[in-house]
């Protein structure tokens, strides 16, 4: 279960709901979601770091984060990119979970909780969605919020093909990848973009 503050609260058995309800935000919700699944392996994780290496500096231990990280990554594409379009989805899930591990291990190795519900708002702010914590405070407090009708019942989320297209558009964003924006009137950024595309596909 994932909450901030006093805003939405994200548990395993209505994600997927949840995101149906609000596929835009769909990278708000995946944060909210994996932070605290992810924290309490941090905190282990740091807590026997610390035990075994008590002078340890943080800059040393994020340095070994990172680099155990490219591990990972490098071992992780060579397995699951193997098996090309089957696989893509699962790759970029460990991709996503990794990238959020690093986040929170440097931050644990630098004294910060976690498990602080902050962690959630910051890590949007690392990954550019956000300029300042406090709009993304703000954006995480209106993900997942579900219409109601006029009798006060809720509204079962629908689903839209435009606001899925644009919830899977979000992906490449959401493992730090950017694509260039196509202007029509130049064939050239069109090469350029198809280019990128099969780069990422590979």
């Amino acid at each position: 279960m994932a909450a901030l503050g006093n805003g939405p609260t994200v548990r395993s058995t209505s994600f997927w709901r949840t995101l149906l309800a609000d596929p835009a935000h769909a990278n708000e919700l995946a944060v909210l979601f994996l932070v605290p699944q992810l924290a309490g392996h941090v905190g282990r994780w740091h807590a026997g770091r610390a035990q075994r290496r008590p002078d340890e500096d943080p800059a040393t231990r994020a340095w070994r984060v990172l680099q155990h990280s490219a591990r990972v990554g490098r071992r992780g594409g060579a397995v699951v990119g193997s098996s090309f379009y089957v696989a893509m989805a699962p790759a970029l899930a460990v991709v996503y979970c990794e990238q959020l591990l690093v986040i929170l291990k440097i931050a644990a190795a630098y004294g910060r909780d976690p498990c602080d519900p902050a962690r959630v708002a910051e890590v949007l702010v690392i990954q550019g969605r956000y300029p300042t914590t406090t709009e993304a405070s703000r954006a995480l407090q209106e993900s997942g919020k579900v219409r109601r009708d006029g009798g006060g019942g809720r509204v079962a989320p629908r689903l839209k093909p435009v606001a899925v297209v644009g919830a899977i558009r979000q992906v490449p964003s959401m493992i730090g990848l950017r694509l260039r924006k196509v202007r029509a009137s130049h064939p050239f950024d069109i090469v350029i973009l198809a280019v990128e595309v099969v780069s990422y596909v590979v």
